[in-house]
C-alpha cells in the first residue's frame, strides 16, 4: 500500500483537474489467501465500472504508477473503436499485439467486447484459483487477446510511446540499471530495488505537484 499511497497524490490531482472519478481498490477481490492478490482486483474493477453504466472509460494504474502529465485528456489515448490501450512489452512488436503491460491500462467500456473479454478473464481466473494454479493476471488476459486473432485490429491499440508521456510506470528491475528485483512482493522483493522505485515514484510526484501548483492535495 506504500507505493499507492505515494502515487495517488498525482493521480486524484489528475481526476480533480478533469472532473473524473477516483477510485483506490484496497484488499483483495478475490483470494485473500494467494500473497500478491490484489493482482486481481483488475477484473473486478472492469466489473464495478461496466456496472455503474455511467461510465465511457476505465483508466486502470498499477500503485507504481504516476499520471505525470495533467493537461493530457486520456480519452484522447483510446481511438473510439478500441477496446483497450496498453503499453506494448516490446517497441517493434506489432500495434495491435497481445503482447502488452497492463500495469497501465485504459479500456473503453462502451465497446462491443468489453463484456466478453471481462467475462473470459473472470472466469479463466476463477477456474484456476480454485485450483490453486495462482495464474499470473497479466498472462491471462495475453492468452484471451491472442486468442482473438485478426480481430485486435479493432480492439488493442498497443502503444509505445503516448502512455509513457502520460504515466511514468515504476516497475520492478529499475535499480541498478535494469537489475531484476527477485519479487514483486513488498516484504519479498530486492530491497535496493523497492528503495528505488519509492525515490522514483515520490520524486515524479513531486514534479507534478510543482509543475501544477496548487493542484495536489497537502500532506
Amino acid at each position: 500500500l506504500e507505493f499507492a499511497t505515494i502515487s495517488e497524490k498525482a493521480n486524484r490531482a489528475y481526476a480533480k483537474k478533469w472532473n473524473h472519478d477516483y477510485v483506490r481498490m484496497n484488499g483483495v477481490a478475490f483470494d485473500p489467501y494467494r500473497p500478491g492478490g490484489a493482482t486481481y482486483n483488475k477484473i473486478a474493477l472492469i466489473e464495478k465500472a461496466m456496472s455503474a453504466r455511467v461510465y465511457d472509460a476505465l483508466l486502470i494504474l498499477d500503485a507504481d504508477a504516476v499520471i505525470v502529465d495533467l493537461d493530457q485528456d486520456a480519452l484522447d489515448l483510446i481511438p473510439q473503436d478500441m477496446l483497450l490501450t496498453a503499453h506494448r512489452v516490446h517497441s517493434d512488436d506489432d500495434p495491435h499485439t497481445w503482447h502488452v503491460n497492463i500495469g497501465v491500462t485504459l479500456w473503453n467500456l462502451r465497446h462491443e467486447k468489453i463484456k466478453q473479454v471481462h467475462d473470459y478473464w473472470y472466469r479463466r481466473t476463477r477456474r484456476r484459483l480454485m485450483l490453486r494454479q495462482f495464474p499470473e493476471d497479466q498472462s491471462e488476459l495475453h492468452a484471451i487477446l491472442r486468442g482473438y486473432g485478426d480481430e485486435r485490429k479493432s480492439m488493442v491499440n498497443a502503444v509505445d510511446n503516448s502512455l509513457v508521456k502520460f504515466v511514468r510506470h515504476v516497475m520492478r528491475g529499475t535499480f541498478g540499471g535494469g537489475k531484476v528485483a527477485t519479487s514483486w512482493h513488498p516484504w519479498q522483493g530486492d530491497e535496493d530495488d523497492m528503495k528505488h522505485r519509492k525515490f522514483l515514484l515520490e520524486e515524479a510526484v513531486h514534479d507534478v505537484c510543482s509543475k501544477w501548483e496548487g493542484v495536489c492535495e497537502e500532506d
